[in-house]
């Protein structure tokens, strides 16, 4: 039986429809329910669970770029979106949101030979490894505990992508600097980096994002409508394959 739909406010309602331009729910279905090729029971979802599942997304990230502790990494009023579409636009080459990966089941559940987890693919090692942090808080916590508990993983994630950025803050292109996350350190002209920023530009832009002060409003399912990833800065994350 497919759980309901949580109840959204209007900025994880609008990270709620972004996912779904991303990587529609029914376009998978259909193409494990089309493809000859062995789909493992980890990765099988109806478009009806995706769609479940996608929300608690949105609420999640909702909830910790809410929190008050949160590295914003974009200042102004449209900071907090801003930070949003750099989440997703990460989480989408790293992951493409595929069920194993967000609740780490089943062998490819983990990338990077079992060292990467959750859907921002973390990479902490094997066995009891923690985040690679320089916050505190989040350097204490394992690849087990980032697929438990979603808002772990969004969290790191978030954490690290900050790291990123001040670590590389001194790289004239901005676009370089993820490159301490993609690749450890930071690089000129590094091709990850650039294309995870170009992504995040991609996904800001889809949707007009809500403004500050927006009411609540009902949850309104959007129709499916594929992104093509086409183009100069096409997936090349860890998990990132077909629906």
């Amino acid at each position: 039986m497919t759980s309901a739909l949580p109840a959204l406010g209007p900025f994880a309602l609008w990270i709620f429809s972004l996912l779904l331009l991303l990587s529609p729910p029914e376009k998978r279905e259909a193409f494990q329910r089309g493809t000859d090729r062995p789909i493992p029971a980890e990765q099988r979802e109806t478009s009806e669970e995706g769609r479940v599942r996608y929300a608690q997304i949105a609420r999640d990230l909702d909830e910790v770029l809410s929190a008050p502790d949160a590295p914003r990494l974009f200042r102004g009023s449209k900071g907090k979106a801003r930070t949003a579409a750099l989440v997703l636009a990460v989480a989408y080459l790293e992951s493409g949101f595929r069920k194993d990966v967000d609740l780490g089941e089943g062998k490819l559940g983990r990338g990077d030979h079992g060292r990467s987890f959750c859907l921002m693919q973390i990479q902490t090692g094997k066995g009891a490894g923690t985040v690679p942090a320089t916050d505190p808080v989040v350097a204490q916590w394992t690849g087990n505990d980032l697929v438990k508990d979603r808002k772990k993983c969004l969290r790191a994630g978030l954490a690290m992508l900050a790291q990123s950025l001040g670590e590389c803050r001194l790289l004239k292109d901005e676009r370089d600097r993820l490159s301490a996350y993609t690749t450890g350190t930071c690089r000129d002209d590094q091709s990850e980096s650039r294309v995870r920023w170009g992504w995040a530009r991609r996904i800001f832009a889809l949707l007009p994002p809500p403004a500050p002060s927006a009411a609540p409003a009902p949850l309104t399912l959007l129709p499916a409508i594929p992104v093509s990833p086409s183009g100069p800065a096409g997936p090349t994350g860890h998990m990132h394959s077909s629906p």
